[in-house]
């Protein structure tokens, strides 16, 4: 709930619900939004670690999968998003996620195109995908 002052509460999706719901709507839609959902789970997924506390970062389990190189030290934010996503689905498969991980294993495939954009670097397609590999990883889910 947002509190919005003088007793006016809202109810607001979590950022780890709204990885569900966008995964969800992304894969209804398939691309007649103009990939917008797509968009926005790339955002919270790559910009996770600015809301998470900072003990978090330095929790076992973090440092663990980072030091066997499982994980780069930009991806920690989105390892622990898919930890907090994994948290609510409670060890149910939630296949438009699955689905959606699966699709972004290729470079070159359609939901990475919207990612990058015009933008045809291996580089950046590499880092977009690290990302979203560390997030499997968080989900417990071999990508």
């Amino acid at each position: 709930m947002l509190d919005l002052g003088e007793g006016s509460c809202v109810p607001v999706a979590t950022l780890p619900a709204q990885v569900l719901l966008k995964s969800e709507a992304h894969l209804e839609s398939a691309g007649r939004r103009g990939g917008i959902d797509l968009e926005d789970l790339h955002a919270i997924v790559r910009c996770y670690d600015s809301v998470i506390e900072d003990q978090r970062r330095l929790d076992v389990e973090p440092l663990e999968v980072l030091v066997d190189g499982r994980v780069e030290p930009p991806d920690v934010g989105a390892y622990l998003l898919g930890k907090d996503v994994a948290e609510l689905l409670a060890g149910e498969a939630f296949s438009p996620l699955d689905q959606l991980l699966q699709s972004l294993n290729d470079l070159y495939g359609a939901e990475m195109n919207t990612l990058a954009g015009a933008l045809a670097e291996t580089a950046v397609r590499d880092h977009v995908q690290s990302r979203f590999r560390a997030f499997a990883l968080g989900l417990e889910m071999l990508v």
